[in-house]
């Protein structure tokens, strides 16, 4: 392999980090890149790694999140603690709202491949670009604590839609939470919680072709895994900062342009 080619998985690591987190759909930007790049497909198992990596970066960066809240289910569960009943019935909605993602995903996952086209990818990206104008405007005043379980199922089915490519999870997953009442704050960290399960389940499923990777692409795996992880983890601290102080506007801009662009190119 030579420098060109490895520096091309990296800007893939670089790509899928950062898009991870922000609402503008790694999955789409990653056909977009493959494409620049000049690559014949796309690398479904390089392309898992890589979400793994932003998986490592994401439960670090929640871990306090992920402690707390499996800590206080144990305790209510078996201490019969009632002070910990909340973190319980948070860890219920996240099991709900992973489960009808999942089914979502295992249904369409033989079609996401028919669906990685350039084309497919920049009319998804306009749609997301709407799909943020419209949650961007609503306000939530729930907190995580008070919401019913069914609406867990609602915020699932909002997620699952993210599985194709050009419509962010993050965003489809966060707008969806906000439309069903909690605050953006809550449902943003729903959202990236809600990742660490989906995406350790999606890893689990494509592992085998991993363990079948040519050897001589191994440090470009590890290479674009490091910048995945490193670009996911500060793409976190940027978006929480964001969503808490200011509008999600110029993400929508972005992608009205990209998806533009990626349209014209596809049919021009």
């Amino acid at each position: 392999m030579d420098w060109i080619e490895f520096l091309k998985y990296i800007l893939l690591g670089i790509v899928q980090g950062a898009c991870e987190i922000l609402p503008i759909s790694s999955s789409g930007h990653l056909v977009l890149a493959y494409a620049l790049l000049g690559f014949e497909e796309v690398n479904l198992a390089f392309s898992v790694f890589l979400h793994f990596a932003s998986l490592i970066a994401a439960l670090i960066f929640l871990r306090k999140q992920v402690w707390r809240i499996l800590k206080g289910s144990a305790l209510y569960l078996f201490k019969k603690d009632q002070e910990q009943k909340n973190n319980f019935h948070y860890l219920l909605l996240l099991i709900i709202s992973t489960a009808v993602t999942a089914v979502i995903g295992l249904i369409f996952k033989d079609q996401m491949a028919k669906l990685s086209s350039v084309a497919f990818v920049g009319i998804a990206l306009i749609i997301n670009g709407f799909w943020i104008l419209i949650f961007d405007h609503l306000k939530g005043e729930r907190r995580i604590d008070d919401l019913p379980l069914w609406k867990a199922l609602i915020i699932g089915l909002g997620q699952g839609v993210g599985v194709l490519p050009g419509i962010s999870r993050s965003g489809a997953t966060i707008g969806t939470s906000i439309c069903v009442g909690l605050k953006k704050e809550d449902a943003a960290e729903y959202a990236f919680l809600l990742f660490l399960p989906i995406t350790l389940g999606a890893t689990i499923l494509e592992v085998q072709d991993l363990l079948t990777v040519d050897k001589n692409l191994i440090p470009a795996y590890i290479a674009g895994f490091v910048l995945a992880f490193l670009t996911t983890y500060l793409a976190l601290v940027f978006f929480l900062k964001i969503i808490r102080k200011r509008r999600l506007l110029p993400f929508a801009i972005y992608c009205f342009i990209v998806g533009l662009t990626a349209t014209l190119v596809a049919f021009l």
